[in-house]
């Protein structure tokens, strides 16, 4: 069964704070490690920053705002990468989705940019999106 892709519930620790891979799985069908990386970076830096100047007490403090911070940024892309993998867990979505992407350059080109970061992934959890990939493609037959 496919595993949930961000298991760890806190980012940071005394002193330390995660980004890219260090801070979750990513599936290497859907992952983007690199970007996830350089951009929980860029997240990261002005809480680091805030807390450098605050007292360690205000560091967990402010390091919580990156973990909202992140679940923003990457919480669309996280699901997305669960409903993925669950069909790839089961041969029936995963042909349906086939099905659709050979038939549809449009939704194939829609999670290409989701992957590739650069479409929002809330455009793809759209739910007739999820079905035109999913379902559709069986009622066609």
């Amino acid at each position: 069964m496919y595993a949930r892709q961000d298991p760890l519930r806190q980012h940071h620790g005394p002193g330390a704070a995660l980004v890219g891979d260090a801070a979750e799985f990513f599936d290497p069908f859907t992952g983007e490690g690199m970007y996830s990386a350089l951009r929980g970076g860029e997240l990261l830096a002005p809480f680091v920053a805030e807390a450098l100047r605050g007292t360690q007490s205000n560091e967990k403090h402010v390091l919580a705002g990156y973990e909202a911070k992140r679940r923003s940024e990457f919480g669309g892309k996280w699901k997305l990468e669960r409903i993925i993998g669950m069909a790839i867990a089961y041969p029936y979505f995963l042909n349906n989705a086939a099905r659709a992407l050979s038939r549809n350059k449009d939704l194939a080109d829609l999670l290409v940019g989701v992957a590739g970061d650069f479409i929002p992934a809330k455009v793809a959890l759209n739910p007739r999106v999820l079905f035109n990939l999913f379902i559709s493609p069986a009622i066609r037959t």
